[in-house]
């Protein structure tokens, strides 16, 4: 199916020096050089693990029967191969009974939605995991090299699809090159969890060419591979709707044909997103009740509300290449920002005004890739997951822009590409390939919240775990599966008394009763306001960061009432007091058949950046538990507007 399709311009080519000379390659040469570029910039890192994701869907898929015996229903071990593809990323779900379940072992906290709700359909993607666990269950390195075969694979079908769409050969080998440096794709592949991007980023891009090879030639055969391909990408990942903004694109913009032969072309595809979306519905599969993830079919409202500020934040990321910086930004400056990446979007727009109107190709490309922003807006945060379908058009216009750059006799024109191609080619493939071939050292220092704990645990398995303020609150989703995964060890039950982003004081009224008073009330959803004691509010900070995470599982606009009641673990937390629907004092009473005493207690210092085991309180013993914001080292990068002097 791969056609050169560079044979025009030939007399062009002799005009052709330097970088664009250099990438005037055959077919084999292209992709031969454009596969060694992804394998030297993502080789496994001898120092990466799994991650958050990664326990839970090892859990999911291969079982554990100590996990199971905790109460963490899905990691059954005796389920069958169908349950163990179709859970591979299940999370939790009222319907499954996986919210009560984990609410009772506690790894879900007392302030989680009351219907929270977040169980994806990948069953392709789950079956590269279940490969995993078959072959090399204890190997990182297995599971790493699995996900670096698909992310040649994905290589492979961009460069193809690039060599068919692009006028000369530059454009295609240039594109490619662009495409798989990008920051975005290196933040993935770290990540065992997100390889369902690349499966489902190297079948859409097979599923375009067909789809174009189908509309060009009228074959039946190309329109019956380009349907299966998009059937591959929605099984591996739910982003592949992404897919249908370029079929409207094409038939749009690249076809002079009646509107009824348009929607004759685009049907087969629509017909196939019903099919897919109903049996997703009616398996119970998709997200509501949760800010991290909104789904637009369960909650439209929520999704338009979030589109406005991630669309701009998306586009304005694949440009500037700063992915995900929006979260970490105040309210307050968050409006403001997403004006100056809209700002940005349109001088995009601008520049490559006079490809736009010569071009219908780079018509199509553009809205492709605008209209695949749109459902990958779902993910709140912006980040690197959800930009691959929006990177394809992005990154071979920007090719081409930069082909048309280079070839200009103006040196300023030529040192603007050059800036550019510095940008988004020579420093993502220089840090790349530094950090995977471990030129440059990169240590991680662990939080000890196990360390700190550990003797404790080790010498009674049946110990539970306290955690009182906890530094990022998605982080103790994981832990059972993580603890066990790492360390065999998985506690009896988990009491998560807050999150730690906010200071609070900590009083032990009785043997079993603790009350919490926090200041200025607890950061418990996504929009809960946040400051110091002193009323310090930063405009830049990790805190907002941690707080978006805590959408995993709460909603973003919970107004809590004096008198709401929540259990979690082995604790019910009574709402005494409330700021503005934050709860600024909770009444914490343990099980009548636990004693806090024989569990294992820990607190997050933020000073030091680790988990500290915590010696038992006194009856009416008060202690004081400082946020980050009223920590002397505070954040690790900070900037703040109109704050007390310290």
């Amino acid at each position: 199916m791969v056609e050169k399709s560079m044979t025009a311009g030939a007399q062009h080519w002799s005009q052709v020096t330097g970088l664009l000379r250099r990438m005037d390659l055959s077919y084999g040469m292209g992709l031969g050089l454009v596969l060694l570029v992804a394998l030297l910039t993502h080789m496994p890192l001898p120092f990466n693990d799994l991650s958050t994701d990664d326990y839970l869907i090892r859990a999911n898929i291969a079982g554990d029967e100590l996990l199971y015996e905790k109460g963490l229903v899905k990691a059954d071990p005796d389920k069958s191969f169908a349950r163990s593809l179709s859970e591979a990323f299940h999370f939790y779900s009222s319907e499954a009974g996986t919210v009560s379940a984990y609410q009772d072992y506690g790894n879900l906290p007392w302030w989680a939605a009351e219907d929270p709700k977040m169980t994806p359909w990948r069953p392709l993607s789950a079956f590269t995991h279940w490969l995993d666990y078959q072959f090399a269950p204890a190997s990182f390195q297995f599971q790493a090299l699995h996900s670096l075969l698909f992310f040649m694979l994905y290589a492979y079908c961009v460069f193809r699809l690039f060599w068919k769409l692009s006028p000369y050969t530059s454009v295609a080998v240039l594109a490619t090159l662009l495409q798989v440096v990008d920051y975005s794709h290196f933040m993935n592949f770290g990540w065992i969890a997100a390889r369902n991007v690349f499966i489902a980023g190297a079948a859409g891009c097979l599923m375009l060419e067909a789809f174009i090879e189908w509309r060009q030639r009228q074959q039946s055969g190309a329109l019956g591979w380009s349907l299966f391909f998009f059937a591959v990408t929605l099984l591996a990942a739910e982003s592949g709707i992404a897919l249908t903004g370029y079929l409207f694109a094409y038939v749009l913009f690249m076809e002079k044909t009646t509107l009824v032969n348009k929607v004759k072309a685009l049907l087969p595809f629509a017909l196939l997103v019903v099919l897919w979306r109903l049996v997703y519905n009616l398996q119970g599969f998709g997200a509501s009740g949760i800010s991290l993830y909104v789904d637009p079919v369960h909650s439209p409202l929520e999704f338009l509300t979030a589109l406005v500020t991630t669309l701009p934040a998306l586009l304005a990321g694949a440009i500037t290449t700063l992915d995900g910086a929006l979260p970490s930004l105040s309210p307050e400056l968050r409006g403001g920002v997403v004006l100056v990446c809209a700002a940005i979007a349109l001088l995009g727009a601008w520049l490559i005004m006079p490809l736009l109107r010569s071009q219908a190709l780079v018509r199509f490309m553009l809205l492709g890739s605008l209209l695949a922003a749109v459902p990958a807006s779902a993910l709140v945060s912006g980040g690197s997951r959800s930009g691959l379908f929006v990177s394809i058009g992005f990154f071979w216009i920007l090719a081409l822009w930069l082909h048309d750059r280079l070839m200009m006799s103006s040196i300023w024109s030529k040192l603007f590409a050059y800036g550019v191609l510095l940008l988004h080619l020579v420093l993502p493939a220089v840090v790349s390939f530094a950090v995977s071939s471990t030129l440059l050292p990169v240590v991680y220092q662990s939080d000890q919240q196990y360390e700190s704990v550990s003797r404790a645990l080790l010498s009674d398995d049946e110990k539970s775990l306290v955690v009182v303020n906890s530094r990022a609150p998605n982080r103790e989703f994981y832990l059972p599966f993580n603890w066990r995964y790492e360390y065999g060890v998985v506690p009896e039950s988990l009491n998560v008394l807050a999150p730690g982003m906010a200071s609070f004081y900590l009083t032990r009224n009785s043997q079993r009763e603790f009350e919490l008073r926090a200041p200025v009330g607890l950061p418990l959803t996504a929009k809960a306001e946040i400051s110091s004691l002193d009323g310090d509010v930063p405009s830049i900070s990790e805190v907002y960061y941690l707080q978006m995470l805590q959408g995993l599982f709460t909603e973003a606009n919970t107004q809590y009432r004096e008198g709401d009641r929540r259990q979690s673990g082995n604790m019910t937390v009574r709402v005494a007091e409330v700021i503005e629907g934050r709860p600024s004092r909770v009444v914490i009473k343990f099980d009548a058949d636990v004693d806090p005493d024989a569990m294992a207690w820990q607190w997050y210092d933020w000073e030091t950046r680790r988990y500290l085991a915590m010696t038992n309180f006194f009856v009416n013993e008060t202690r004081f538990f400082a946020g980050p914001l009223d920590s002397e080292r505070k954040d690790l990068v900070r900037w703040c507007r109109d704050c007390p002097e310290q």
